[in-house]
């Protein structure tokens, strides 16, 4: 695995360290982070909530809920790195054994590096996006008074036990792969049921606000902020799971176009013919 300037996972694992989440992070930022940050968040967020029945409007009730499903991310996923993240560790330790990108050719490694490229930069303007948010919520009350703040793989013509060695490394490495799936599935279906039920709902509570007409200027510019950054958290999980979906389903015609039928060996063929068995089994992230 590439590390420098070419590990674009760098970015996020020092947004990791930063955060005070991480098990191997200096211990005061844990302190800091998990025995008091994290209680004063869960104090808030149940503040909110319990707010909503004091509104007397669908205005207040809106802005109340705006807060709730925004805060709803950063609840679901400091829980969610808190409870997984042994695993999170694990897989972090695990990126040494995958390979590089350039090992199936430069323009499949450049291409892998545009989309993490992107996915870094979609990051980045969430980070820009927030720091935008915050600096809006905290000047609209001197403004509003009333306003509530809250490639395909083919073999040349090699010793057949070459061969067999390189099937069996690939077979090993795929599986690794499937095992690393296996761990984010577990780490990450929960947050993707809270992140389903807090995006629908925010951005729907939105659009009837939108549609209604009666809301001022300031008002709009919020939706647009709250639109903007939902979406970009919701493109921020849907590349990199359909990447995963698409690349699975590449995998068994690039198994299938090894030229596994010409071979006389037929070990080699009953190899290939379990491995495209196993690799019929979908992979997803639910």
């Amino acid at each position: 695995m590439a590390i420098g300037k070419d590990d674009r996972f760098q970015f996020a694992i020092k947004c990791y360290d930063m955060s005070g989440l991480r098990k191997s992070c200096p211990i005061y930022r844990r302190i800091i982070s998990v025995c008091i940050l994290y209680p004063l968040l869960l104090i808030l967020y149940s503040l909110m909530i319990f707010n909503i029945q004091y509104q007397k409007n669908i205005f207040e009730i809106a802005a109340v809920f705006e807060s709730v499903s925004t805060l709803g991310y950063l609840v679901t996923r400091k829980t969610i790195l808190l409870i997984h993240a042994s695993l999170f560790e694990e897989m972090i330790q695990d990126r040494s054994r995958f390979w590089h990108y350039d090992l199936c050719g430069k323009r499949i490694g450049d291409k892998c590096r545009n989309q993490m490229a992107l996915c870094v930069s979609i990051i980045k303007f969430i980070w820009i996006s927030t720091a935008i948010s915050v600096v809006f919520r905290s000047s609209t009350p001197l403004f509003v008074e009333e306003s509530v703040v809250p490639e395909k793989w083919t073999w040349t013509k090699v010793d057949e036990e070459i061969c067999w060695m390189k099937l069996i490394e690939c077979f090993e490495h795929h599986r690794f792969l499937l095992s690393v799936h296996r761990k984010l599935n577990n780490a990450f279906s929960e947050f993707f049921v809270c992140f389903y039920i807090v995006s629908i709902g925010g951005i729907c509570i939105q659009f009837f606000i939108l549609l209604d007409g009666s809301a001022d200027f300031i008002h709009l510019i919020k939706i647009i902020l709250f639109i903007m950054i939902v979406n970009a958290l919701i493109i921020l999980v849907i590349i990199p799971v359909g990447d995963i979906e698409i690349e699975a389903e590449k995998l068994i015609f690039g198994i299938y176009s090894i030229d596994w039928y010409k071979t006389g060996s037929v070990r080699i063929r009953k190899f290939v013919l379990f491995w495209l068995i196993k690799a019929q089994v979908p992979v997803l992230i639910t």
